[in-house]
């Protein structure tokens, strides 16, 4: 299942590809950074070179998502 979602900033366009696996919403959707041919990545705390993203809220997914399910039930 994969989502790509335009973002403006400014003058710039960024597309950002998130990729549910069979076990969303349990576990973190996998999500990049894709430029277009004129751009180029830079790595930083939070994207890699080949442009994934290392979030923090991505990094608690497990924990908000077990908080939302007890609230649920």
């Amino acid at each position: 299942n994969i989502e790509t979602r335009t973002l403006l900033q400014g003058r710039r366009t960024t597309f950002i590809e998130c990729v549910a696996a069979g076990e969303h919403p349990e576990v973190p959707p996998l999500v990049y950074v894709r430029p277009t041919s004129t751009m180029a990545i830079k790595e930083s705390e939070y994207v890699d070179k080949n442009g994934r993203v290392y979030h923090p809220y991505l990094h608690k997914w497990n924990q908000v998502w077990q908080i939302i399910e007890l609230e649920i039930m």
